[in-house]
């Protein structure tokens, strides 16, 4: 998508180990690769009770392990 508008996309569900294993690094692949150049909103809900820093953490960690990519902090 090169349009330069902002994507935003909602995950139901979001602290499940489906987006923490699959979803997220997906998206963070894509990124890195310039398949996406937008800027991208994660809207996450679920029945378990995150923080929101709890959250990114926990989707920060599932990224690293599995996608074996550390973001730069500017990223």
């Amino acid at each position: 998508m090169e349009n330069g508008l902002p994507i935003s996309i909602v995950i139901f569900g979001a602290s499940g180990d489906l987006t923490r294993r699959k979803l997220v690094p997906a998206l963070f692949h894509q990124c890195v690769k310039g398949e996406i150049q937008n800027a991208i909103n994660i809207v996450g809900t679920s029945r378990s009770k995150y923080s929101h820093e709890e959250f990114r953490q926990r989707m920060y960690e599932g990224m690293v392990e599995l996608s074996g990519i550390v973001p730069d902090e500017s990223d």
